[in-house]
């Protein structure tokens, strides 16, 4: 009975004011994490639309290379982006929203792709002898 009546009687413990001040910090310490996180984040999908586009960069050189017209190279440009692409010179890249734009002049493709803001991500150029 004694050990439980000295229990009682102990009046140790945390004040408000420990308990408000330990709250702010550990808070604190989320915010920033969470910021740390988000962050990370923002920029892990931003490398990975950067990395789309240089793939996509390669691949149409890569139908251009293989490609013996104009209407196959469109062709295999659509399919190998996921696309529709017509006859103009810009495309859009799925995921991203980036802006592709290609120009074909004698027998040398120009490809560059842009952000919406028109930061340009990623140039190639690249040179087929004779064209097609």
């Amino acid at each position: 009975m004694r050990f439980f009546k000295k229990i009682k009687d102990d009046f140790r413990g945390f004040t408000m004011a420990e308990v408000v001040i330990a709250f702010a910090v550990v808070s604190i310490v989320s915010i920033a994490t969470l910021s740390l996180i988000l962050t990370s984040v923002t920029a892990t999908k931003n490398a990975n639309y950067k990395l789309d586009a240089q793939n996509f960069t390669e691949d149409v050189i890569e139908c251009y290379r293989v490609c013996n017209n104009e209407a196959d190279f469109l062709s295999a440009v659509s399919f190998a982006i996921g696309v529709d692409v017509d006859d103009s010179s810009s495309i859009i890249l799925p995921k991203s929203g980036y802006k592709m734009n290609i120009s074909l002049a004698d027998g040398t493709l120009n490809i560059s792709v842009q952000t919406e803001n028109g930061k340009e991500i990623t140039s190639a150029t690249f040179s087929k002898g004779g064209g097609f």
